[in-house]
């Protein structure tokens, strides 16, 4: 029963924590910085419980209907459009910011497409001023920096599908 409340407190307010985190984008790296122990704890906890380790009922298993799964997916996308804006200024040039830079849109434009595939995500991070749609509108200027190795392509597809 606790564990149930926890997980929906969880991961509604949660999310609102991420957007104060990087509301004036100077923040970096909520997960290791901005994160409160306690949300950690409580997806520990719901891991543990969904390996069948918990002691939660069947019928209370089920958190409210939240759209998005992952509640630090709008976290992964700062970091992804801050990537992308690394990637702007520093143009096609080289060292180990701008390499990092890359490498984390490759992995996340992978987790993405796993979020996508997995119906993990849903379409409200394809309205139009959503920061999922600020940072696709940015990455288009930088995919042939990111290169091969990225699902740029995948994306696409499911861009044509969607709109």
């Amino acid at each position: 029963m606790f564990l149930y409340g926890g997980t929906n407190y969880w991961r509604m307010v949660e999310p609102l924590d991420i957007a104060e985190f990087y509301r004036d984008g100077k923040n970096r790296d909520y997960k290791k910085q901005g994160r409160s122990p306690h949300y950690i704890l409580l997806e520990k906890w719901q891991k543990e419980d969904a390996a069948g380790k918990g002691k939660m009922k069947k019928k209370e298993k089920k958190p409210v209907d939240m759209r998005i799964e992952d509640s630090c997916f709008w976290a992964d996308v700062e970091e992804a459009l801050f990537a992308v804006r690394l990637l702007k200024q520093k143009g096609s040039g080289g060292g180990g910011e701008f390499s990092e830079a890359k490498n984390r849109l490759v992995v996340f434009q992978r987790y993405v497409m796993e979020q996508i595939e997995n119906f993990a995500v849903d379409s409200e991070i394809f309205l139009g001023e959503s920061s999922f749609m600020v940072w696709w509108k940015e990455f288009q200027e930088v995919a042939g920096i990111v290169g091969s190795g990225s699902s740029n392509g995948e994306l696409v597809n499911i861009f044509i599908f969607i709109f």
